[in-house]
């Protein structure tokens, strides 16, 4: 198969990528992080973009700097993703987006010499760096790893003096991407019907859509809030744990009252479930 073949098969596999997007947005458009999401796909269809691009031989670079500052902006709002203060963030989102467009201004788009210099690669790959770590510990860290290694590799062969097949780097981003979508599909639905408590459903929920960087503040309110009411038991990162001590009726009784501090801490990202 050609190369014009081969970029045209990423982008279809990009394209089914919708799938597990809107299965996504159905278990997202309870919480906060509904303006992350639209992100999210507005960054895949920059992606998806570069196709005809790369077909035709246009300016690859600049133009998938773009999509990789668009695309980055989905971590940054998940950073900024708690209620009431999403309105505020988009501006912050926005300063964003004007301050990574500063490269495009200082070397002309169509220019085969355009690249980014140290500084503005430092940027744009500790926003990725950041994002990729948000997310290693929850169930779906191995996906955002796939995708964080694609992003990095791009980044990476923007600089100075790079001399590779920017159009094969994009198929490599368009399939990360793909593949990381349906990895995570998989993984969610793979666990989605498992036996776990009510405040062990509530923290998974928060702990794997928010990352580390949220959920470690609502586990501690929470555990704040236990200790303070005098509740057995610990919130970890797997879940609730200490409970074994006391009998059946104890217990349950017990996982209502962390359910019901739980919820109250998450209040701001989710509905309680």
């Amino acid at each position: 198969m050609t190369k014009d073949g081969l970029i045209w098969l990423s982008f279809g596999a990009l394209v089914t990528a919708a799938g597990p997007w809107l299965w996504g947005w159905g278990r997202v458009r309870s919480t906060s992080l509904t303006h992350a999401w639209f992100w999210l796909l507005l960054g895949g269809v920059a992606v998806a973009c570069l196709t005809p691009f790369a077909h035709a031989g246009g300016p690859l670079r600049p133009l998938r700097y773009v999509a990789l500052v668009v695309l980055a902006t989905f971590p940054l709002a998940v950073l900024g993703a708690v209620r009431p203060r999403l309105s505020a963030w988009s501006f912050v989102l926005v300063g964003w987006l004007a301050a990574a467009s500063l490269p495009l201004l200082q070397v002309s788009w169509r220019s085969p010499a355009w690249y980014l210099d140290g500084a503005w690669l430092a940027f744009l790959g500790g926003v990725w760096i950041v994002g990729v770590v948000n997310y290693l510990p929850t169930r779906f860290g191995l996906p955002v790893s796939l995708v964080g290694c694609a992003l990095g590799w791009n980044v990476w062969q923007m600089r100075l003096g790079a001399e590779t097949d920017p159009v094969l780097e994009i198929m490599l981003l368009q399939l990360a991407l793909a593949g990381g979508a349906w990895w995570a599909w998989w993984l969610a639905r793979r666990h989605e019907e498992t036996r776990e408590s009510d405040v062990d459903r509530l923290w998974f929920r928060v702990r794997n859509l928010f990352g580390v960087s949220w959920a470690s503040r609502i586990q501690q309110q929470t555990q704040a809030a236990a200790h303070h009411a005098g509740l057995e038991g610990r919130l970890t990162w797997f879940g609730l744990s200490g409970l074994d001590g006391q009998e059946a009726t104890q217990a349950a009784t017990t996982r209502r009252e962390w359910h019901r501090l739980l919820a109250a801490a998450s209040a701001r990202f989710v509905d309680s479930v």
